[in-house]
């Protein structure tokens, strides 16, 4: 017989189950909601002129649906990609009358780039950022040309609502092609500040990687000694970095974005 505790604790679980999936919903509908509003103007026209209240409800929407539902987002955007692709094989005029959500996402970025700068734009599409130490570095070969599995543990977490990254250990990859020169690339025993989003590439072990793409120019976020070397600065904080100043620039910067009525 199961014990009244047990059942009362799997009631439990079942609630909130469904109240993170009802969460993730809501957050995912009200930026899809916000790309209907915008689909229609293939000038984007109305995304460049923006006031300042509404491009910070769209940032804190876009926010919201990668942290909580950025798999259900990835779906809803390529499930939308080929409903206009499909479209536009019927008619090519459909081509000009709507853009397709992904056309949409990429310009409301680019707004925020432009207006809040690349920190912001990065805070807002990749899902965690996480001060980690890498605990051993192995290779796969698949038909993605291979890839490098890191097998990390957190020390800190600015960002992440991913139960899988809060793990005392988990794994993380990037592809073969994205390693960057011996002397930058990550080392076993050595700390990183990790960005990581949600790679949906039919990898069977996890679906989260290293977000490369955030040093564009090629390098990794060694962590020493309580300093954080940014070799390209590409958070423009200087390219050594005290840690507590860039952790609490992240979380101020969150908190920014989640509640934009503190910054006027």
């Amino acid at each position: 017989m199961i014990k009244p505790a047990v059942i009362l604790f799997l009631i439990f679980l079942n609630f909130l189950s469904f109240g993170q999936q009802n969460e993730k919903e809501l957050k995912v509908n009200k930026i899809l909601n916000l790309f209907k509003k915008y689909q229609i103007d293939r000038k984007f026209e109305k995304i460049s002129s923006l006031d300042d209240t509404s491009l910070r409800e769209i940032e804190k929407a876009l926010y919201e649906a990668e942290e909580v539902g950025h798999d259900l987002f990835n779906d809803s955007l390529v499930s939308d990609h080929y409903r206009w692709e499909g479209e536009v094989k019927k008619d090519k005029n459909k081509r000009y009358e709507k853009v397709q959500y992904g056309s949409v996402y990429v310009l409301m970025l680019k707004e925020i780039e432009k207006r809040y700068g690349y920190f912001d734009e990065t805070l807002v599409r990749v899902h965690a950022f996480i001060k980690a130490k890498i605990i051993s570095i192995s290779s796969k070969s698949d038909n993605h040309g291979g890839r490098i599995i890191l097998k990390v543990q957190p020390e800190e977490t600015l960002k992440c609502r991913v139960p899988y990254m809060l793990q005392p250990e988990f794994e993380v990859w990037y592809l073969n092609w994205e390693g960057v020169a011996p002397e930058d690339d990550f080392k076993e025993g050595k700390t990183y500040m990790i960005p990581i989003w949600y790679r949906p590439d039919n990898i069977p072990e996890t679906k989260y990687s290293v977000a490369t793409f955030v040093d564009y120019n090629g390098s990794r976020f060694l962590v020493e000694n309580g300093i954080m070397h940014d070799k390209y600065n590409i958070f423009k904080l200087g390219e050594s970095v005290n840690w507590k100043v860039f952790a609490d620039t992240v979380k101020n910067k969150i908190g920014t974005i989640l509640n934009p009525e503190t910054k006027k």
